[in-house]
């Protein structure tokens, strides 16, 4: 076989040997690309609340895109890896009652009564979610997202359900693609509520007890004019030291490229305040539990 004969054959077992591995890139890079996705809405969500009810606005901060995905990494991380687990049972069973109804028509005809059932169970999740906000007033926020979010999962694997089992029509592609877009935002939807419900949690929390925040002292080579409850400045006289003011009733909440952000102890609505120092050679932090 001549050079250009190899090549040309080359060239024609490339793309089977690439697309394998193009299918596995596609399969696992889009599921990342979402869950980052929502690690960062999570992320910015809870923190844009819990500020907001510390009496501050998040955007001082200027966190970056990783800042959040680590916020939301700390929290949600045990819930990612049990709903993983879940995926994963899941898909064992979905697989197993595959098998069975290849193997037995009866089962075959019972699972595409489920598959009818599942299509319509919209009906039944639609009055959940409205006796829930009627008579569970602390799930009124999130039951008509989470509602949402099983009516549409029940529809999609009833429809793959009956296609498989009864030869149904599958859905239209408009109507797939329609099914898709409204499930990513019940999705996010479900994010939202969740991380608004948390970062309102940890804010009543810091709230209640700062000592779960780190305390620090500032030193000063001026004075800072921090006025606030709970803050004690102390004039360093007597000594050589270059810093002449120490800061004590401080807790730490946040750093930030080269800001310091910081709370008054105690805070209390109204009366709390948020303290902003930039790291520089006038001043010196002492962190302490």
């Amino acid at each position: 076989m001549s050079a250009a004969s190899r090549r040309k054959a080359a060239a024609r077992e490339k793309p089977t040997t690439e697309a394998p591995l193009l299918r596995l890139v596609a399969l696992i890079g889009s599921p990342v690309a979402l869950v980052t996705a929502l690690l960062f809405y999570f992320g910015w969500v809870r923190t844009s609340v819990q500020a907001k009810a510390l009496g501050y606005d998040a955007s001082i901060m200027d966190l970056s895109v990783t800042d959040y995905v680590i916020k939301s990494v700390n929290v949600l991380s045990v819930p990612l890896v049990l709903l993983l687990i879940l995926a994963v049972a899941l898909r064992l069973a979905h697989e197993g009652l595959l098998a069975r109804a290849d193997r037995s028509p009866r089962t075959r005809a019972v699972l595409g009564r489920v598959a009818r059932l599942l299509g319509l169970s919209w009906i039944a999740w639609a009055v959940i979610a409205v006796l829930l906000m009627a008579f569970v007033p602390v799930l009124w926020s999130v039951a008509l997202p989470l509602t949402l979010t099983a009516a549409l999962l029940c529809v999609f694997y009833g429809k793959a359900l009956g296609v498989r089992m009864t030869d149904a029509p599958p859905h239209t592609v408009f109507l797939r693609v329609a099914l898709l877009v409204l499930l990513a935002f019940a999705v996010f939807w479900d994010t939202e509520r969740l991380a608004q419900v948390m970062g309102r949690g940890f804010a009543a929390e810091l709230a209640a007890d700062e000592s779960q925040l780190v305390a620090v002292t500032v030193y000063s080579t001026k004075s800072l004019d921090i006025v606030a409850p709970g803050v004690r400045q102390t004039r360093l006289t007597g000594t050589e030291s270059l810093y002449q003011y120490r800061y004590d009733g401080l807790r730490l909440v946040q750093r930030s490229g080269d800001r310091y952000f910081i709370l008054n102890d105690p805070w209390q609505p109204g009366t709390g305040k948020l303290i902003v120092l930039r790291d520089n050679d006038t001043i010196r932090l002492e962190f302490r539990r």
